[in-house]
């Protein structure tokens, strides 16, 4: 269930909790952290971002004393899993740098010790259609029908799309004169 307009946030939250089986606050301004796991009792923070091969970082706007991991999740345009980091706090805040704005920031290249291999983890079954091939190394089992209540169809943006909206002399709906 997405819990607010910020869908990719809710989304995030949605794939981590099916995927490490664990559960989520009952109020979406729950401070700090977003996911509860099950077997450790340990707090996450989840991180959503939509894949863009020019933005490889992210400010971290939440104390890193609040969550015991963050996780990275990085959506495809299909809003499909492409990526997921699952860092222990205390790792991120020696990963952590300062950003142009004075908050801290992680550069995906620094989490890439912590990227995890999605088929590894015990709900993956449950969401493997929407797991991106590169999100899993050697996963035996694929495609197998999802529980998961909603698909997503969602249509890429094209690159006449993306020229239609940044042009100033054309109407905004779908690039059409």
């Amino acid at each position: 269930m997405l819990r607010s307009r910020r869908f990719t946030g809710d989304l995030g939250g949605r794939y981590v909790a099916t995927l490490y089986r664990g559960e989520r606050p009952p109020s979406q301004t729950q401070k700090g952290w977003d996911v509860r796991m099950p077997t450790d009792d340990q707090r996450a923070q989840v991180k959503t971002q939509s894949f863009d091969s020019l933005n490889k970082w992210n400010y971290l706007d939440t104390d890193t004393t609040l969550f015991d991991r963050m996780i990275l999740v990085v959506l495809t345009d299909a809003l499909t899993i492409k990526t997921l980091y699952d860092v222990p706090s205390a790792e991120l805040r020696r990963v952590l740098r300062v950003g142009k704005e004075q908050k801290p920031t992680y550069h995906f290249s620094d989490l890439e010790p912590w990227r995890t291999d999605v088929s590894t983890l015990s709900g993956f079954q449950r969401v493997a259609e929407l797991v991106e091939r590169e999100a899993c190394r050697g996963a035996r089992v694929w495609g197998r029908p999802s529980n998961m209540a909603v698909k997503l169809s969602v249509r890429p943006v094209t690159a006449r799309a993306k020229s239609a909206r940044s042009a100033p002399d054309r109407p905004a709906a779908y690039g059409r004169r």
